[in-house]
C-alpha cells in the first residue's frame, strides 16, 4: 500500500550526528541507514526525511489500530452479514474521509 505523500508542517531537522528531532522523539541513524532513508524519501516525493519517517510512523499507527480492531471484532459475538453491499459501503464511506480531509480517492 503506498504511503500518502503530505508534507510535513515541520521543517527538515538535520543535524551533523546524524540525528533527526521529530515532534515527538530523537531517532539516530548510521550512515548507511540514513542513506537508505534519503533515497526512499525522494522516491516517494517527500520533502525532507523526517517528513518520510514521520508518514511512516502515522502509516505504522494505523496499521496497528486497524489490527487492534479487527482483533477486537473477532473477539465479539456480535456478528453481521458481510457480502458485496458491506463492501461497497464500506468503500463509499472510505472516499467520503478521503474527500473530507482533501485527500485523492480510492480507485474502484
Amino acid at each position: 500500500m503506498p504511503l500518502h505523500t503530505n508534507h510535513s508542517p515541520y521543517p527538515p531537522r538535520a543535524s551533523s550526528t546524524g540525528a533527526f528531532l521529530m515532534p515527538f522523539e530523537t531517532i539516530r541513524f548510521t550512515d548507511a541507514q540514513l542513506e537508505t532513508l534519503t533515497q526512499c524519501a525522494q522516491r516517494a516525493g517527500f520533502d525532507s526525511v523526517p517528513d518520510f519517517i514521520v508518514d511512516l510512523i502515522e502509516y505504522e499507527r494505523d496499521r496497528l489500530a486497524l489490527r487492534g480492531r479487527l482483533m477486537e471484532s473477532f473477539r465479539s459475538k456480535e456478528t453481521f452479514l458481510v457480502n458485496d453491499a458491506f463492501f461497497e459501503d464500506l468503500l463509499s464511506y472510505a472516499q467520503s474521509l478521503d474527500q473530507s480531509r482533501g485527500e485523492e480517492g480510492w480507485d474502484q
